[in-house]
């Protein structure tokens, strides 16, 4: 599955991650296509590429708060439609792996005809116009059901947050992993901690 991470500050472990993105801790390759986000004071640049990260690699390590998501196709096409980071209601967020929404539901948040990750996205910030983020949050793990993993990394400019949220099915592929304000889906070195093991929702709010 798809391979991210997002951090605030300015980007670290860049080329620990681009390593992971070729070849992750189960042998697999993630090469269609890649994108970022920064936000940095009151610029936001989101960009995305179909070529893969190791072949394609541009990024500014300067910004208060990024996202990195390299993508493996599963079910859909490779295609910029499907590559992440995704933008909906102010959220720019980026998944790894799969999950499920009820399909009234759907209708009910005009997420119709978007891919899970769009939809998550669309979800959150929906559920953020009547919640603080932990309401939110609260309100998802309701809603949202890991098929394996509802795993995000989502960047809030306006209110200058990072969020990570760790929900998985209890296999340890699908843990996030925290180290100095950054959260990666897979250890990149010495030091890093897991966010949630055995898969229960579990998230993190970070200032930047």
């Amino acid at each position: 599955m798809c391979r991210m991470i997002a951090g605030k500050g300015k980007v670290r472990y860049i080329y620990e991650f681009v390593k992971v993105a070729k070849s992750d801790s189960k042998g697999l390759s993630h090469p269609d296509g890649w994108g970022y986000a920064i936000h940095n004071k009151d610029s936001l640049i989101v960009k995305k590429f179909i070529e893969p990260i190791w072949e394609r690699f541009e990024f500014p390590t300067t910004g208060d708060a990024f996202i990195i998501h390299a993508r493996r196709a599963k079910r859909l096409p490779k295609s910029l439609d499907h590559v992440h980071p995704h933008i909906c209601h102010g959220i720019i967020l980026a998944h790894n792996g799969n999950a499920s929404i009820p399909l009234l539901l759907s209708n009910e948040f005009n997420l119709a005809r978007r891919t899970i990750s769009e939809k998550l996205a669309c979800l959150l910030g929906k559920l953020l116009f009547n919640s603080d983020i932990e309401g939110a949050l609260q309100k998802l793990i309701k809603i949202v059901k890991p098929r394996p993993s509802a795993n995000f990394l989502a960047l809030l400019p306006w209110k200058r947050k990072l969020i990570a949220f760790n929900y998985h099915n209890g296999d340890e592929y699908y843990t996030l992993w925290t180290k100095d304000g950054v959260v990666s889906s897979e250890p990149l070195g010495k030091g890093w901690e897991p966010l949630s093991l055995d898969g229960k929702p579990k998230w993190l709010i970070m200032d930047y």
